[in-house]
């Protein structure tokens, strides 16, 4: 039987696995160079994703191209984000005095010795 590509089913495999991996629509519109409202679109199945940017968000997302199109279970290693990509999205979302204080607690815990 032939897969058929319905970008509907696209758009809602895109939104769960963008949840499940905790990014906003922001942050993939700001990887993308679009507009949040685009990625809104591709998730609603209203307007169908360009495959460059499924090759994108393919590798954003730690997903193959055949999840996205076709909901075939092939997520690539299944892993939790790395703690560094975790501590990378939670500083995302910082304002300026709270990275700066970040930079300052990482400048003196780097000038320590390790322990």
């Amino acid at each position: 039987m032939e897969e058929v590509y319905n970008a509907i089913e696209f758009g809602k495999r895109l939104r769960m696995i963008r949840k499940k991996r905790k990014y906003t629509q922001e942050q993939i519109a700001e990887k993308l160079y679009i507009t949040s409202e685009s990625v809104s679109n591709f998730e609603t199945g209203k307007t169908a994703c360009a495959h460059e940017h499924v090759t994108k968000l393919c590798q954003i997302l730690n997903v193959s191209a055949d999840y996205l199109y076709f909901g075939v279970e092939k997520e690539l290693n299944e892993e939790k984000p790395s703690e560094l990509d975790q501590i990378i999205n939670r500083i995302k979302n910082c304002n300026d005095f709270d990275l700066n204080r970040i930079n300052c607690m990482i400048q003196i815990l780097l000038k320590q010795p390790a322990a």
